[in-house]
């Protein structure tokens, strides 16, 4: 099996699902994918959140969607986390629509692009 490394630039609902997150952190680096379900729609995983300058990880509002989000580590702004979200069917129903079989590799990182 080879391996291939992509960038993707997502349509704007993608980001209107983690503003949230991305209006106080610079970067998500997912570290280690724990478990990724899709007939449950369970994802846990292991992430750094590199916080942008002015906030800290107290500042992020968890959605209801977002099961677990807790403090492993603290260095600076980064913050290690291990987290669970449950219910993420936009991309579930991306995988289906363009009949895909993904395999979720790690790291992955995920910014704003200006």
């Amino acid at each position: 099996m080879k391996k291939l490394t992509i960038e993707l630039k997502v349509k704007e609902e993608f980001y209107e699902m983690l503003n949230f997150l991305l209006d106080k952190i610079e970067s998500i680096e997912l570290i280690e994918l724990i478990k990724l379900d899709f007939e449950q729609g369970i994802k846990m995983g292991i992430a750094a959140l590199n916080m942008k300058e002015g906030y800290n990880i107290e500042d992020i509002e968890i959605p209801d969607y977002m099961e677990m989000l807790s403090v492993l580590k603290q260095d600076g702004n980064r913050y290690i986390v291990v987290s669970k979200v449950k219910k993420f069917k936009k991309f579930v129903g991306f995988a289906k629509k363009f009949d895909i079989d993904i395999k979720w590799d790690t790291p992955s990182i995920l910014k704003k692009i200006k």
